[in-house]
């Protein structure tokens, strides 16, 4: 729904809109990439925030989406200094990503992973695939590759972690 006079306001990253002007999908973008910093019956002041943009973005959420809802749910257009901002969060989305609870797997040669993939569930547990020789899988899926290799004939070897504070393997 478009508001009229006084409906919305921005202010750097800050936004500030007249709560009746906006439709749910309205208020539904703005609290998907923004934080509510204040709530009045006649305003909602709501901050660009950059842990909501990437929850919005791991769930699924383009740059392009947040544009289009934008466009079609907010009163007036996206000021510049939010739209570079939402830029340049989803420019450096997923250049750098941390896993935790994980298993890398390094093959021997560029065809074991091809046929790990033929034999056992491997496919079915990937996380990334680095390389032609290098993956990633959840730490909970290596007793059942393991026990699945086993099965087929072959002899995988395990190495653990025994001290990351200290860097011991």
């Amino acid at each position: 729904a478009k508001g009229g006079e006084g409906a919305f306001s921005a202010e750097g990253l800050t936004v500030s809109v007249r709560p009746r002007a906006l439709s749910g999908r309205g208020h539904g973008l703005l609290n998907a990439i923004a934080r509510l910093q204040s709530t009045s019956p006649d305003r909602f002041e709501y901050r660009l925030d950059g842990a909501a943009c990437l929850e919005a973005f791991d769930a699924g959420t383009t740059l392009s989406n947040i544009i289009e809802t934008w466009e079609e749910h907010l009163p007036a257009p996206m000021p510049d200094t939010i739209g570079d901002q939402l830029t340049d969060w989803w420019e450096g989305y997923g250049r750098l990503r941390l896993y935790e609870d994980v298993t890398v797997i390094e093959f021997s040669d560029e065809y074991a992973l091809a046929e790990m993939k033929a034999i056992t569930s491997l496919e079915e547990h990937l996380v990334a695939e680095v390389s032609s020789r290098l993956v990633v899988i959840p730490e909970g899926a290596v007793d059942c590759l393991v026990e699945e290799l086993r099965e087929a004939g072959h002899t995988p070897q395990t190495v653990s972690c025994v001290d990351p504070e200290e860097g011991a393997w």
